[in-house]
């Protein structure tokens, strides 16, 4: 007899830590270097590890590169010549030849002791910068024992010739000295984490997901250990040559608050990006508006959390907005992680309001970069207005575009053609060689809409149908689907769009069905899990984009996927449902 299934038991804080490291992985790359005169199959091709810290720099060992550095024709820093590259994930390849190369110097009055094992490349004016965001690094930093959590890190590098990203996660750092040579080198940190062939520049970071330090060798008397070098030294080092010279803060110089995961497929959108930036760079406020399920929020996600790494503000807030009460809880949070006074005591929780006012006050006083608050399904713009921060841009996300000035709105369409079937290619994990024309009658049934083939293109990897069959089913199941009441009346294709989320949801097993009906009762921000089913899989509701795990041990369900599950229930059968949800509320223990 197969054991019953267990739901995820998922922190917050795992979540937290998730998107972090992802962060962490998409900036690193294979790097690749052919001394000139030799060839891409001899003993001339050295490869190995590299990140990107700044958008147009990244950092590696000194020895993959050394056989291509060459002194600058017109003098300065050195540059690389010959066969030199930079590949991400997706076969995103960046030529570096020409480009400056910073070697670290060795300490000063100390000796003939080799210099750290680091250079530091950065791209030539005009050659624009790298495909991903840079990594957030600690620079301050001065031993292993400054590390959080008792010198706990995680390993990131590339194998071999390959693009495998090999992540050891939660080493510990080795503590004390085993020679006097290694004490004299007191920009290293030691560590014990499995290497490999090309993991020559691999980047430590911290239990925050912050990098700190660069792996850069074995110990020859000892192949256990393994040396890594500080980024404070290379910071120190360097000087006004530093990447990170002139960031204000160097540790965790922007706070985030609440933000969102980011969607794991976020395809096109260039235009509307671009219009989102300069929009927000000219307006105070900007209204990112359209129906639902056309991916608002995921493209405001995705543009906020760039503004966080960028640190383009002090602080990105991610506020709930649909009612004003959720705002002002939100900003009272925000208050309180950044540690911000109560001024009315035991008051404060009588005047919320007058308590928000006073945390958006004192932010715009103190905060050097000011902030960007994000409100998400904004419904009553004008009740909002009192919080906007005079120090920063607010961006909000709304179904309706009559409530905010019109200056501050931009609409945003459902995929073009081109766009749909990257999304659903990506999400399907299938080649659309064959299958191209099915998959585009598919979106063109659900309207282009993001949230309806994300869904379709889930379900397809999942149950292994092809796109022809999908099609065939929602065609045959509109007359079936139940309208959708306000705000959905006058939505387009708004039948296939039910039949389609329909289809799916019917292909749940019991578990999953009971639980995404109890979702659809329930404020569909911070639901705890568990008002979940026993049994219910909540891996497979986050595939299919039902749910996401936005924070601290809850799930968030979209809007419109609650309004299609609560129409396909009968009237008994949602007062039942009902019924259990309060019964089990009413029982449980007080928090």
């Amino acid at each position: 007899m197969n054991p019953a299934p267990h739901r995820a038991t998922l922190t917050a804080d795992d979540f937290e830590r998730e998107r972090r490291l992802g962060a962490c992985k998409q900036a690193v790359c294979r790097i690749r270097a052919i001394a000139p005169g030799g060839d891409a199959g001899g003993g001339d091709t050295k490869v190995g590890t590299a990140w990107v810290v700044r958008s147009n720099v990244l950092v590696t060992a000194r020895h993959v590169l050394e056989d291509n550095v060459c002194a600058s024709p017109g003098g300065g820093s050195p540059i690389l010549i010959g066969d030199v590259s930079a590949t991400f994930a997706g076969n995103r390849r960046v030529d570096l030849a020409s480009a400056r190369v910073l070697l670290v110097p060795a300490m000063a009055d100390r000796g003939p002791w080799e210099p750290p094992d680091v250079a530091v490349v950065k791209l030539p004016a005009g050659a624009g910068d790298f495909p991903v965001w840079p990594v957030r690094c600690v620079v301050d930093v001065a031993a292993a024992a400054d590390v959080g959590e008792g010198g706990a890190f995680t390993l990131l590098h590339m194998f071999g010739d390959s693009l495998t990203l090999v992540v050891h996660a939660r080493d510990t750092l080795l503590q004390g000295t085993p020679s006097a040579a290694a004490h004299l080198r007191s920009w290293m940190v030691r560590h014990s984490a499995p290497t490999a062939p090309g993991s020559s520049g691999a980047m430590l970071v911290d239990s925050r997901c912050e990098a700190f330090a660069l792996h850069v060798a074995e110990d020859s008397s000892d192949g256990r250990v393994k040396w890594a070098v500080l980024l404070s030294v290379v910071h120190e080092r360097l000087g006004e040559a530093s990447p990170w010279h002139g960031v204000p803060e160097k540790v965790r110089s922007s706070r985030s608050f609440h933000l969102p995961a980011t969607c794991r497929t976020f395809v096109g959108r260039e235009d509307a990006w671009r219009r989102l930036t300069q929009h927000a760079t000219e307006q105070h406020t900007t209204a990112v508006v359209g129906l639902p399920g056309v991916g608002k929020s995921c493209l405001v996600a995705q543009w906020a959390y760039q503004q966080w790494r960028s640190d383009a503000y002090s602080v990105v807030a991610w506020l709930r907005a649909e009612c004003v009460s959720d705002a002002i809880k939100d900003i009272v949070a925000l208050g309180a992680a950044l540690r911000v006074p109560n001024p009315y005591g035991e008051r404060g929780e009588d005047c919320l309001r007058e308590r928000a006012v006073f945390v958006i006050e004192l932010l715009n006083e103190y905060l050097e970069r000011g902030m960007l608050l994000v409100f998400d399904n904004a419904e009553v713009y004008d009740e909002l207005r009192v919080f906007l921060p005079s120090k920063g841009r607010c961006i909000f996300t709304a179904r309706d575009q009559y409530q905010f000035p019109d200056d501050s709105v931009l609409e945003l369409a459902p995929f073009p053609s081109k766009e749909s079937l990257t999304l659903m290619e990506q999400v399907s994990g299938r080649s659309l060689a064959r299958e191209a024309y099915t998959a585009l009658r598919l979106a063109s049934e659900v309207g282009h809409l993001p949230l309806a083939m994300r869904a379709l293109a889930a379900y397809a990897k999942r149950s292994g149908r092809n796109f022809a069959a999908l099609l065939f089913d929602v065609q045959q199941s509109v007359m079936e689907a139940r309208p959708l009441t306000q705000p959905y009346a006058g939505y387009p294709r708004k039948q296939s769009v039910v039949a389609a989320l329909q289809l799916i949801c019917s292909a749940l097993d019991e578990p999953n069905r009971r639980s995404l009906q109890r979702l659809s009762l329930l404020d569909p921000e911070l639901i705890p899990t568990a008002v979940l089913e026993e049994g219910a899989e909540t891996d497979r509701l986050r595939d299919l984009g039902i749910i996401s795990y936005p924070r601290n041990g809850v799930i968030s369900v979209h809007r419109l996927v609650q309004h299609v599950a609560a129409a396909q229930m009968r009237p008994g059968e949602r007062l039942w449902v009902a019924h259990e949800l309060v019964t089990e509320i009413a029982a449980a223990p007080a928090a």
